[in-house]
C-alpha cells in the first residue's frame, strides 16, 4: 500500500515538473517570437488578486516609460480608466532622464504629449546617474 502511494506521488511530481517545464518553454518561445517580430508583450502578474467588476479602485495607475515604444502603455492605462473599476484612479507617468538632460523641458514636452493624446496624467521625470543604462536606452530608442 505504501509503495503504491509513493509511486503515485512520484508520478504526480514528475507530471507537475513536466507541466511547468512545458509552460516555461511556451513562455520563452512567446517572448522570442515577440522580440523577433518587434512586438510588445504584456506580462501580468498576480492575476489572482486582479479586481473584479464589483471592486472599484481609487489609487494610481503608474506608467514607467523607460523605452519609448510609441505609447502602448498610455493606451493600456487610458483603456483601464474607461472601465468603471479603474475610473477613479489617476494616471502617473514616470520617465527616465540623465542628469545632463533638460528635465524641465522633457517634463513640459511630455505634458504636452499627454494633452495631445487627451490623457490626463501627472508627469514626473526621474533623473538617473547610471550612464550605461541611459546609453542603452538611447541606443534602443535611436535617439
Amino acid at each position: 500500500m505504501i509503495v503504491i502511494q509513493l509511486k503515485h506521488l512520484l508520478v504526480r511530481e514528475i507530471l507537475f515538473i513536466k507541466f511547468f517545464f512545458l509552460i516555461e518553454i511556451l513562455y520563452v518561445g512567446t517572448i522570442a517570437i515577440a522580440e523577433a517580430r518587434q512586438c510588445a508583450v504584456i506580462v501580468p502578474k498576480n492575476l489572482d488578486n486582479f479586481p473584479d467588476n464589483k471592486e472599484i479602485q481609487d489609487g494610481t495607475i503608474d506608467i514607467w516609460w523607460i523605452i519609448h515604444d510609441g505609447g502602448l502603455l498610455f493606451l493600456i492605462a487610458f483603456l483601464l480608466k474607461r472601465n468603471k473599476v479603474w475610473s477613479h484612479c489617476r494616471i502617473r507617468l514616470f520617465t527616465v532622464a540623465q542628469l545632463e538632460d533638460n528635465s524641465v523641458e522633457m517634463k513640459k514636452d511630455l505634458e504636452q504629449y499627454m494633452y495631445q493624446l487627451r490623457i490626463e496624467a501627472e508627469v514626473d521625470v526621474v533623473e538617473m546617474v547610471n550612464i550605461l543604462f541611459c546609453d542603452y536606452l538611447r541606443m534602443k530608442n535611436n535617439i
